[in-house]
């Protein structure tokens, strides 16, 4: 593979307009994508992977691999690396809750069982959690049902944020090892602020909407 960034697929393209990508950012992706495809073969298998972002592997990091890689190759191509990145990347506090929750939640039923429970947070510390996330586990309340839906997880992080802290650390890991820390910040701030404007203009227009209707109404009575 050459240092020329490859002409855009349709996945990269996507990629590169939701992030607003310039020609330097996505050539710095792209020598960051080169200084971890070892034998030149234009992919990077899980193993590499794992070196970019700096963890051991396990079964969640996998989840976050199998999640692009979608051919079940055990590589991603530079497109499905930008993909994987910027998806994980752009993830909120609670986003990264909801796939932390989606990827153990095995029959998508919206509750975690507690062995499923203590199973990620196992994966989620290398088969080796600490006495205290033991701890954690065995004294937290799960209303006696053996279930934990998504508020019961929200809180379950906020009271002991220990268990679930490796799926931030990855994200930071991330982050630090693309573009950096602070460029992902700002665009999650900026993004997060279009999206707040365009929300406020739709429930402007929708409240525009709804007072024409009552007054329609009331010329009708």
């Amino acid at each position: 593979m050459g240092n020329k960034v490859p002409v855009p697929d349709d996945r990269l393209q996507r990629m590169i307009d939701m992030l607003r990508l310039t020609k330097r950012e996505l050539a710095q992706l792209w020598r960051v994508f080169q200084r971890y495809d070892n034998d030149r073969g234009g992919t990077i298998d899980i193993e590499e992977f794992y070196r970019l972002i700096e963890e051991e592997r396990t079964v969640f990091g996998d989840s976050l691999f199998e999640l692009v890689d979608i051919d079940c190759s055990g590589a991603l191509d530079f497109s499905e690396f930008v993909q994987t990145i910027g998806t994980y990347c752009l993830f909120g506090r609670v986003d990264v809750l909801k796939f932390c929750f989606f990827v153990f939640d095995k029959d998508k039923n919206g509750y975690i069982d507690s062995d499923e429970l203590f199973a990620l947070v196992e994966m989620l510390h290398g088969n080796n959690p600490s006495s205290n996330c033991r701890q954690a586990l065995q004294n937290f309340d799960t209303n006696s049902d053996g279930k934990i839906d998504f508020g019961e997880f929200q809180a379950l992080n906020n009271k002991f944020p220990m268990l679930l802290f490796p799926a931030f650390r990855m994200q930071e890991h991330m982050m630090a090892n693309t573009l950096g820390k602070d460029w992902w910040t700002k665009k999650k701030a900026t993004l997060q602020g279009e999206r707040d404007v365009a929300d406020a203009a739709d429930e402007k227009l929708k409240l525009k909407e709804l007072k024409r209707q009552q007054r329609n109404q009331q010329r009708q009575v």
